[in-house]
């Protein structure tokens, strides 16, 4: 009888210990919701009382400017980035959208070159004319991220022609 009563007694304290040790262990981190949201601002230049404000927006309306289909940019920069046209749109309340056409530059008329390819697009060009084929465009406002493959052509006539777009091509 004792044997079993000093198990049974050691068998309370082993697994009293180890919920002890386990709640002690497995405590709740504090998480940001908006952790990656403030990452990308931050990349992208939009000061910490900023980032709170448009924090403090999304916990009251659920919506900023940048995801908005009402709201205009009051500033846009257009600028050539690694193969690709970026665009940064800035709203009244701080928030960016930031949106990026992979164009890689064609092949100098004139020369002789494998086809160029940039990530996944690739371009072929001819005189006065360039295909581009499976290039991404991307827009991302922090908050959510959106993108899309697409195929097209571009004519030295300044038209061009989107010959297909979806996820995979």
């Amino acid at each position: 009888m004792r044997t079993r009563r000093r198990f049974a007694l050691g068998a309370i304290a082993a697994l009293w210990l180890a919920t002890i040790s386990t709640t002690a262990t497995a405590a709740p981190v504090a998480t940001d919701p908006y952790e990656s949201a403030r990452v990308f601002w931050s990349e992208h230049g939009v000061s910490e009382q900023i980032q709170q404000s448009l924090v403090d927006k999304l916990n009251e309306s659920g919506t900023i400017d940048a995801i908005s289909q009402d709201a205009e940019p009051v500033s846009v920069e257009n600028r050539r980035v690694a193969g690709a046209e970026v665009t940064v749109a800035t709203f009244e309340d701080g928030s960016i959208t930031v949106t990026s056409f992979e164009s890689p530059d064609p092949v100098p008329e004139g020369s002789i070159a494998s086809r160029a390819v940039y990530g996944n697009c690739q371009v072929t060009s001819g005189s006065g004319w360039a295909s581009y084929k499976n290039c991404e465009v991307v827009s991302d406002a922090g908050v959510y991220r959106i993108g899309f493959k697409v195929t097209y052509e571009r004519y030295a006539t300044m038209n061009a022609k989107i010959l297909s777009s979806g996820s995979e091509q």
